[in-house]
């Protein structure tokens, strides 16, 4: 069943819909009958409400060509949504809105006004958050942040048992390691430990003066500029990354 009311709730019409048909072409069909029930004069003076099923690209072009303002919750599927989010996060202007229930323990909410493009139309858009957490979202971020964590002591223990040609090459592999595999619900840091290995007894060999040639057991090569160190066949390691 469909049921329009106005803001004091009273009905002013309704009809009887299968209850295998799509909220979202009902909303279609529900927006042409209010144009057809309606005079263009109290359309400016309504509003649609309803739930995230109004929010379709046929739907938002049907009430933009009556002129036809709506509130509802935008879904995910559009792209504005995640991109309100971020700015909003960014931004950190909440609007306070207070608690919903009077009770000690009530939610406390908070609202920043944010603005998206949707199929080319700008939209007025208001991102809310709560103090109270859905519980299967929060067990989500809870599997996020430790599958984070196994990922990146993965990457450091692969990290700290790598030898390299010289430090450059260390520290760039530092570096490079840990941004590809966090998602970010980490911050890492680590050090870079030089340790020489010689490959023979007695004293190192000669090589006839000069600057001895810098090894390269894996094929890199270090910077003209770098300090040369012996480090026989293996060179610096990576070693203590850290999770915090």
């Amino acid at each position: 069943m469909t049921l329009f009311v106005n803001h004091e709730g009273v009905p002013l019409f309704g009809t009887v819909e299968s209850g295998h048909r799509s909220d979202k072409t009902l909303n279609t069909a529900r927006i042409d009958r209010l144009v057809d029930a309606l005079s263009p004069a109290p359309w400016r003076e309504l509003i649609y409400v309803a739930d995230s099923a109004l929010v379709t690209s046929p739907n938002l072009a049907r009430l933009e060509r009556a002129g036809i303002p709506c509130v509802s919750r935008c879904r995910e599927t559009f792209a504005a949504v995640a991109a309100a989010k971020a700015a909003a996060w960014a931004a950190e202007a909440w609007i306070p809105l207070g608690r919903h229930a009077v009770r000690a323990d009530g939610a406390t909410s908070w609202a920043s006004e944010q603005s998206g493009v949707i199929d080319g139309r700008s939209y007025r858009l208001v991102v809310s958050r709560s103090s109270a957490s859905d519980p299967r979202a929060q067990r989500a971020v809870d599997r996020a942040v430790t599958a984070d964590r196994d990922t990146l002591e993965r990457t450091a223990r692969t990290l700290a048992a790598e030898t390299l040609a010289c430090e450059a090459d260390a520290q760039a592999a530092l570096d490079r390691g840990p941004a590809t595999a966090a998602a970010g619900w980490h911050r890492v840091s680590g050090t870079v430990v030089s340790r020489t290995q010689q490959t023979r007894r007695g004293q190192p060999r000669k090589t006839g003066g000069g600057r001895p040639p810098t090894p390269s057991p894996r094929g890199t090569s270090c910077p003209p500029s770098t300090p040369w160190t012996r480090h026989g066949a293996n060179g610096p390691s990576l070693n203590g990354a850290r999770l915090s």
